[in-house]
């Protein structure tokens, strides 16, 4: 067949058979939806996935494999065999020859590449969600009236709660800088993959994306509170309006001026009739 699989419970990897148009090549698939490929043409790693991994994709509605293939995210490096023990120089991959180890040093490489394209993935991801976020908080500020204020305000909120579950997504859910367990009890393994992380920076990037998402958490958290004091001082002027009506209202009893004829004054000051 064109493929030999081996399935673990975190991923399944697949080694290219007699009948592949490549030998010697490796796909790591991951329960994440990311693919590392080790020595395959583009051509090739389109076939492998079309033909081992998409009976078993969730397409979106409408969509190909060819678009989702179009619309992927991907992190390459150039990779080289080497007598001596595995390692990343000068942005290549140097991969020990000997069968015993190449096979496991390539599967914690692969998990570090893993979380470089889903790293890469979420900084688009983000990047769209803060640019619209700003274009949304500039149209608001010109949008801002006292009969619009609660709208406004539930606005805000939504994207806050959009900005909480990025939040989550980047520092939680994905785990990107946590040492697979697969590889807890192998500390030369390990170590590759914190060399090949420490390569694409994966903790200063995440920590840049931290600081953007915190600094338009301040910038929708100020905002939130100008429209709440807006809010408020609507709310007063309608409580101060209701109170000087009642007291016009009762000053007019009192002085035996009929309150329809208080009313009918006060619309025709403010329609400007005489």
């Amino acid at each position: 067949g064109d493929f030999v699989f081996r399935e673990l419970e975190h991923f399944l990897m697949a080694e290219t058979g007699p009948g592949f148009s490549q030998q010697a090549c490796t796909a790591v698939f991951f329960k994440s939806g990311c693919v590392v490929f080790w020595g395959m043409t583009e051509d090739n790693e389109y076939r492998c996935v079309a033909t081992t991994a998409a009976p078993f994709m969730r397409m979106p509605v409408a969509a190909t494999l060819d678009e989702l293939w179009a619309a992927r995210e991907t992190e390459t490096m150039d990779v080289t065999d080497t007598e001596g023990d595995s390692h990343i120089e000068n942005d290549v991959i140097y991969l020990r020859t000997h069968d015993r180890t190449r096979p496991s040093d390539k599967l914690s490489m692969s998990f570090a590449m893993m979380t470089a394209a889903r790293l890469s993935a979420l900084e688009n991801k983000i990047e769209r969600v803060l640019a619209f976020e700003k274009r949304s908080a500039d149209r608001m500020k010109k949008l801002i009236r006292p009969w619009r204020v609660s709208a406004l305000g539930e606005g805000v909120f939504d994207s806050l709660i959009n900005l909480h579950n990025l939040r989550y997504e980047l520092n939680i859910e994905q785990g990107l800088t946590d040492v697979p367990d697969v590889m807890w009890d192998y500390e030369g393994q390990t170590r590759l993959f914190e060399k090949l992380q420490r390569h694409h920076d994966i903790k200063q990037r995440l920590d840049l994306l931290n600081a953007r998402l915190d600094w338009t958490f301040h910038f929708l958290g100020t905002f939130s509170e100008h429209l709440q004091r807006l809010h408020s001082a609507n709310l007063e002027k309608i409580i101060i309006g209701l109170i000087a009506l009642e007291l016009l209202i009762g000053i007019s009893d009192f002085v035996g001026f009929h309150p329809a004829l208080l009313k009918t004054y006060i619309l025709d000051k403010l329609t400007g009739h005489r």
